[in-house]
């Protein structure tokens, strides 16, 4: 007798085969987003955070109240006076999220015990 075609079980091992291997390509795939998007919150951060030290440079006596301690040793600088400095994009956005970030989000800067700027904020 000729058979043309599968059996059941052949039909069922593929089936099996491809769902494991579709599973894995997703799983590697959700983790290649993960990262990506960890990558361009990083690249977020270092952006403010150079445009804040910019910003301080471009305005000394910011640097004069950190070591002098006049405000406590913490400076906020606001994102919307750095957006309107023409320092960030005035549409930046949180990858994670895809939210625009609040220009009324203040970047705290102090100094750390080497006497190095730190800036700090929270999206």
């Amino acid at each position: 007798m000729n058979k043309k075609g599968f059996t059941l079980i052949e039909i069922m091992v593929i089936i099996g085969v491809v769902a494991v291997v579709s599973s894995m390509g997703t799983i590697l795939f959700i983790q290649t987003i993960k990262q990506l998007n960890e990558k361009k919150l990083s690249d977020t951060i270092e952006e403010i955070e150079l445009a804040t030290d910019v910003y301080f440079n471009k305005y000394p006596y910011l640097m004069e109240e950190l070591y002098k301690g006049y405000t406590g040793d913490i400076v906020c600088t606001r994102i919307y006076k750095l957006q309107n400095e023409g320092l960030l994009d005035k549409n930046l956005k949180n990858p994670l999220t895809d939210e625009r970030i609040s220009g009324t989000l203040c970047v705290y800067s102090t100094l750390d015990e080497n006497g190095n700027i730190v800036h700090n904020f929270d999206f």
